[in-house]
């Protein structure tokens, strides 16, 4: 038995674009600086951008009310097969949509 909230959807706003290319640009400096000493280091950066990935995924807020959200993925009806992220907020009982899919590779 599926106990997923059944919230209305809303479309979240998308962020800007630029601290992506900034973190982009800064973290391939990162490897180039340090894969010129060894290319062992090169590892420290990947890691330092997986970590905060998963840091910044976890403090995604509520747009409306500020609160928390908890995240789930919806399969998507049409094909090709893939997943639809969205963000569930318990207190405004709306589930927001950031319009990110994920796509199956096989």
């Amino acid at each position: 038995m599926d106990t997923t909230p059944t919230f209305p959807v809303r479309r979240m706003q998308r962020p800007p674009k630029w601290p992506e290319v900034v973190v982009f640009i800064v973290w391939a400096a990162l490897v180039g600086l340090v894969s010129y000493y060894s290319w062992w280091f090169a590892l420290a950066p990947l890691c330092a951008v997986i970590i905060l990935a998963v840091y910044f995924e976890r403090r995604i807020r509520c747009p409306q009310c500020g609160g928390r959200v908890r995240s789930r993925e919806i399969e998507v009806e049409t094909p090709p097969r893939g997943w639809r992220k969205l963000y569930d907020c318990p207190h405004c009982q709306i589930a927001w949509d950031p319009c990110v899919i994920t796509y199956d590779a096989s």
